[in-house]
């Protein structure tokens, strides 16, 4: 089943926009041709990728939670109460010691933080936020035997493998290695052909504690109906992904007029308090 639009070139927001309601309409129509254990998961699903929030008017947007770990100073106040130090959450609330995902979507991230904020990042790792082209930045440059200021990682949009949720999860830092194993784990014919177990480890350094995250196969493959749901969603989690991307470099463009016409142009990316940056939830 394909849910792609033909398009001849770059697509616009209203493309993307399509592509988004095209996936949603598509996941109600493939509820009704799965078995029963599958049908009424995937009508679930549905609603996940849906714009908006019944009730609430006005221009709204798809909202995928971001996976993250309550770290030992971690205080944002979108970590749930009940959420122990070393334990995964996300927006949606408390998730626990582990999660069992098919990732459906990978893309390069790249983040560097300044003293006390994230001063520059790139949703493709082809473009920051404030220094421009990653390939000729002089923080992302490799020296050997010296410290990259600017980390390279993998982000990850995937389904729970009993399909009640949608995560996307930023593997930065030092959590950039649980990123590369899961992509090096990845067989033909797709990448959510086989689900990973995500959880996390604790690490100690200069007497200092702190969690990073694990990827593991848990060795069960998708079934031709896991397959279907998954073809689905990458269509949407793309569409999602670029039109993100497309808010990202409206950004830029309007940071760069501002500078040219003596605005104040900031290039410092705000993140949350736990230092996550959401590129995808612009529509």
């Amino acid at each position: 089943m394909s849910t792609n639009l033909v398009t001849t070139s770059k697509p616009s927001q209203e493309d993307l926009d399509a592509q988004i309601q095209i996936t949603t309409e598509s996941l109600v129509t493939l509820a009704a041709s799965l078995p029963p254990e599958y049908g009424q998961k995937v009508m679930t699903l549905s609603t996940l990728t849906r714009p908006g929030i019944a009730g609430m008017e006005g221009r709204q947007r798809v909202s995928i939670p971001f996976v993250q770990i309550r770290q030992p100073i971690s205080n944002s106040p979108q970590m749930p109460e009940d959420t122990k130090v070393g334990e995964l959450y996300s927006t949606d609330g408390r998730i626990g010691d582990k999660l069992i995902i098919f990732p459906v979507l990978s893309h390069e991230v790249r983040q560097k933080w300044g003293e006390e904020n994230i001063d520059c990042a790139s949703p493709d790792g082809i473009t920051g936020s404030k220094y421009g082209a990653c390939a000729s930045c002089p923080y992302a440059r490799f020296v050997k035997g010296v410290k990259t200021e600017c980390s390279r990682g993998t982000a990850i949009y995937g389904v729970t493998e009993d399909l009640s949720a949608l995560y996307r999860i930023n593997f930065l830092k030092s959590s950039a290695k649980a990123g590369q194993n899961l992509l090096k784990l990845a067989r033909p014919p797709a990448l959510w052909a086989r689900s990973f177990t995500v959880s996390t480890e604790k690490q100690t350094a200069n007497n200092r504690h702190y969690y990073t995250l694990k990827t593991q196969l848990t060795g069960n493959r998708a079934d031709e109906s896991m397959m279907q749901v998954c073809d689905a969603l990458h269509s949407f989690f793309k569409a999602v992904y670029d039109r993100g991307k497309i808010s990202f470099e409206k950004g830029l463009e309007r940071r760069a007029l501002e500078a040219k016409g003596g605005g104040a142009a900031g290039g410092t990316v705000t993140p949350d308090a736990d230092g996550v940056i959401d590129f995808s939830d612009n529509v």
